[in-house]
């Protein structure tokens, strides 16, 4: 995936976690690019459901975006169990990645 940020704005962000969420940042997904067992999972809780629903496009296409980059079947299922977990307690995918990056 090629990299929106210009090659300037990542040398303003050297060692920042926001280097790497705006490097990732790719073209718009379409929400018929919804894999089916995201879907699949979204509608067995109609609360979850409903809360993708709600949210930004922007954080709709983050946690497809997730998903659909995973390139074995575990990581993908480890995905969407965590992303329906995300949708749940109300928290953006870049939280929990920031959460993450700031322990170490």
């Amino acid at each position: 995936m090629k990299a929106r940020m210009t090659d300037a704005g990542m040398a303003r962000l050297p060692n920042d976690p926001k280097r790497l969420v705006a490097s990732l940042s790719g073209p718009w997904t379409d929400e018929a690019d919804l894999p089916p067992e995201l879907r699949t999972a979204l509608n067995e809780d109609n609360i979850v459901r409903n809360a993708f629903e709600s949210l930004t496009p922007g954080r709709r296409r983050e946690f497809i975006r997730w998903v659909s980059d995973a390139k074995r079947p575990e990581t993908r299922e480890k995905r969407i169990i965590r992303t329906v977990e995300l949708i749940r307690i109300g928290r953006s995918l870049t939280e929990e990645m920031m959460s993450k990056w700031s322990k170490n």
